[in-house]
């Protein structure tokens, strides 16, 4: 008996996913255990505003100064901008395939489906998930009011993809831990339980993925009804009843396609009455990896942009535009130079610190330090609103 083939679209999305984490997680860790001038971390891409918080973060000051968008010496627009390329094309593609705290839950996941087997990933009841999933919002309201400056916190304390790349520092803090760890056992149990019911940045892509000129599409002339790709999505849409995916939940996993026992029936294709623009799934993660790292590797190869180093001013930053009240204690002092604008040396007098005084020390560790008790992040502040005034 022939068995039907099918796109063999995981391996090369494993691939990607793998990739990913070893960009985020790797460039996070060099960038504070070597030499900022060190060539590594001046080859290594550094994705600023690459986590869901920093990524809102970014949008939400674009709206408020749509000039800060424009201003090609951060990394984090041109980021942001690679996302937005992806996700107007494919859907939310960047949570399945690019998201490394997405990517270690679902391997998580297929660790809990051996381990539960059929009870692994039950359904929950409307009313519930309604529930869960309104906590997205919660936490996109509680972005929105820090970059506003109505409240002064600092969400890093429960940021799971924060603890996730600094994971080796020691100043993580453990509130951000245990939510990592919550997550993670949950995906035990639950498929990626972060990204459906409380990462902010997965509903406002999923609502610019309704816009995508691909998506996944069902041939009804060519379905047989058998419904396995209903079973083999992981947050359950129905999609043996639809002709277009165009659910918000879909991050474009391509599991539905993959369990489709008829070949053509689902696809990933643009909206023409033809059907011709098609994608193979197989190929469909590394056309968005390349698409992603595009913007950046433009603005890099043209000098648009470089890795800020902990001993070279960002000229291009606008002091006018830093908030002392909004400095984090989880940045370094290099961060905190490009930030504010300053040169090093200025950083140094103000605060009291030698001129080799490491650079990639995070402000919460300065005090740590018996020479440095006094330097605290509120004597940070202070001092840097000083200077301003």
């Amino acid at each position: 008996m022939n068995k039907t083939k099918k796109p063999a679209q995981s391996g090369s999305r494993w691939i990607v996913q793998a990739l990913m984490v070893v960009i985020v997680i790797g460039g996070a860790s060099l960038r504070n255990l070597l030499h900022p001038e060190s060539r590594i971390v001046a080859l290594w891409p550094e994705l600023q505003g690459f986590c869901p918080f920093g990524a809102i973060q970014t949008i939400f000051r674009g709206l408020f100064d749509g000039s800060y968008l424009m201003r090609a010496g951060y990394s984090n627009q041109w980021v942001l901008l690679g996302v937005l390329v992806i996700t107007l094309l494919f859907g939310a593609v960047f949570c399945s395939s690019l998201c490394p705290l997405g990517s270690i839950q679902e391997w998580m996941g297929k660790l809990g489906r051996r381990l539960l087997k059929r009870r692994y990933n039950p359904p929950v009841s409307r009313s519930l998930d309604m529930i869960l999933k309104s906590l997205r919002f919660i936490v996109l309201g509680a972005l929105f009011l820090a970059v506003a400056g109505v409240v002064a916190w600092n969400l890093d304390y429960i940021n799971p993809s924060y603890a996730l790349s600094h994971l080796w520092s020691s100043v993580v803090p453990l509130s951000a831990v245990l939510v990592l760890v919550l997550f993670l056992l949950l995906a035990l149990r639950y498929e990626r339980p972060w990204c459906r019911w409380f990462c902010p940045y997965g509903p406002v892509l999923g609502v610019v993925g309704r816009l995508s000129l691909f998506t996944i599409r069902r041939s009804t002339e060519n379905c047989i009804d058998c419904r396995k790709c209903d079973r083999a999505c992981p947050v359950h849409i129905p999609v043996s009843t639809q002709n277009k995916v165009s659910d918000v939940s879909c991050n474009r996993c391509m599991r539905c396609v993959s369990s489709c026992p008829v070949p053509q029936t689902l696809t990933i294709a643009s909206p023409n009455r033809e059907g011709t623009a098609r994608i193979r799934s197989i190929y469909l993660s590394l056309f968005v990896l390349i698409l992603f790292f595009l913007p950046l590797g433009i603005a890099a190869g043209a000098s648009w942009y470089t890795p800020s180093s902990g001993y070279a001013p960002t000229a291009s930053v606008e002091t006018s535009d830093f908030s002392p009240d909004a400095i984090s204690p989880m940045i370094s002092l290099s961060t905190l130079v490009t930030q504010a604008g300053v040169s090093q040396e200025t950083l140094t007098d103000l605060l009291g610190l030698p001129l080799d005084y490491d650079f990639s020390t995070l402000l919460v560790d300065i005090e740590e330090e018996d020479a440095y008790m006094d330097i605290t992040v509120g004597f940070i502040r202070e001092r840097m609103r000083e200077y301003l005034q």
